[in-house]
């Protein structure tokens, strides 16, 4: 899944640790990850996100602790 497809379908922009910044969605592909934005964890909904699901990724709170390949280095 590319991260156009995934920016798409995903639902960062529900969450209640979102903070619109203009950056783009789907933090848990972001090579980076991690928002320069978003700093406080308040509630995270990436268990439900669809791209989460498709990909079978595991962690939570990618805008604040990075992306999937991040986490699990």
């Amino acid at each position: 899944m590319n991260l156009d497809k995934a920016s798409k379908i995903c639902i960062c922009g529900s969450c209640p640790s979102y903070f619109n910044c203009g950056e783009k969605l789907a933090f848990c592909l972001w090579e980076s990850g991690k928002s320069k934005c978003i700093i406080s964890e308040v509630g995270c909904i990436c268990p439900g996100c669809p791209v989460q699901q498709e990909l079978g990724f595991q962690k939570i709170y990618y805008c604040t602790r990075g992306s999937e390949k991040k986490q699990t280095v």
